[in-house]
């Protein structure tokens, strides 16, 4: 059994905020946090707490930090947070579900404790619900940022309305994106497909976004309203290739599955070519040649060949390098005293 302290609080619908709005849903924000009180989590909290809309509850859920992330907390007088304290570390995985386990809103987000949303991306959001109640998913546009907050590239949500092959296709051309912090999901449909489970817990929440909106659907609002944060402990290291190979042959096996019958091959195809580019993506960063040459050849092998290496080595990994070198070159010659 999980050992927390878990305190119950009251919550009410503001009166003024959001009064033209008929629908308002508690709506959950599960910030799975752990040794980040005094780097990104005043951050994700200052967020969670700032939301325009006023309907909701924050469930905070320590994963036994070591430092003074319980001190924070307990000084925090804010009557919509749940605290959650863990006797013991139960993995992250096991961290993220513990906020839905413990979420009391017809709707869940979860934000990791070093990402962030806007102050309007839970009125959005349910906005966007208005003649959608009981959807499975709300999606947002995304910025990526780097560890000071800033923004470094942004995409909106420009995938198809409607439609489990389309939110594929949308994926797969990069016209939408699938992380936790630009998603809204329907908690019952969460807590249905029995929360956030994959093979290996890498790909675990892209699983259940392609599952609920396959049984659910799903609702696109095309602004940037949160923000991905960027850095090395959250990049796929090569050295777990063989783990995010598995995890992503299970996701490409449900999308084909959940799939209508007449699109089943050609999804087979189109994402098990982008599955595989990003888990050659995961290798760039390997300084080692021999190394990396047997981790591209590994990541083939998994796939049958469907995105040859060497296609990818040269588009992805060579093709930038150079690039890079050709600016560099050009930014010499012309620093260089002419004659």
């Amino acid at each position: 059994m999980l050992g927390y302290r878990h305190r119950l609080s009251n919550f009410f619908i503001s009166t003024e905020t959001n009064v033209e709005n008929a629908y308002q849903p508690l709506v959950t924000i599960g910030i799975p946090t752990y040794n980040r009180a005094e780097q990104t989590l005043p951050v994700t909290l200052a967020c969670a707490r700032g939301q325009t809309y006023q309907n909701l509850q924050i469930v905070v859920s320590d994963n036994c930090s070591g430092d003074g992330t319980e001190d924070m907390m307990r000084g925090m007088a804010d009557a919509r947070i749940d605290y959650v304290r863990h006797a013991e570390n139960i993995g992250a995985n096991n961290n993220f579900n513990a906020c839905v386990q413990h979420a009391r809103g017809e709707y869940f987000l979860l934000l990791h404790d070093d990402d962030v949303i806007d102050d309007d991306f839970v009125e959005v959001c349910v906005a966007a619900l208005q003649n959608n109640a009981g959807v499975g998913l709300v999606r947002t546009g995304i910025r990526m940022i780097d560890g000071d907050g800033d923004s470094k590239l942004e995409w909106e949500n420009r995938g198809a309305p409607c439609g489990f092959t389309a939110l594929i296709d949308s994926w797969c051309n990069n016209t939408t994106t699938m992380f936790c912090c630009n998603t809204l999901i329907n908690t019952d449909a969460l807590r249905g497909i029995g929360c956030f489970n994959s093979d290996y817990d890498l790909f675990q929440d892209v699983l259940a976004h392609v599952k609920i909106a396959a049984a659910h659907g799903y609702v696109n609002v095309r602004e940037v309203k949160a923000g991905f944060r960027e850095h090395d402990n959250n990049r796929g290291a090569a050295a777990r290739i063989d783990e995010w190979c598995k995890d992503s042959l299970q996701l490409l096996d449900t999308i084909v599955q959940l799939a209508p019958q007449a699109d089943r091959a050609r999804l087979q195809q189109q994402a098990g070519v982008f599955l595989c580019q990003i888990n050659y993506s995961y290798i760039v960063g390997e300084a080692r040649p021999w190394r990396k040459l047997a981790r591209y050849r590994q990541v083939s092998r998994y796939f049958d060949g469907i995105y040859p290496a060497w296609r990818y080595f040269i588009h992805y990994d060579t093709a930038p390098r150079w690039r890079q070198f050709k600016q560099r070159v050009k930014r010499a010659l012309g620093s260089a005293p002419s004659d």
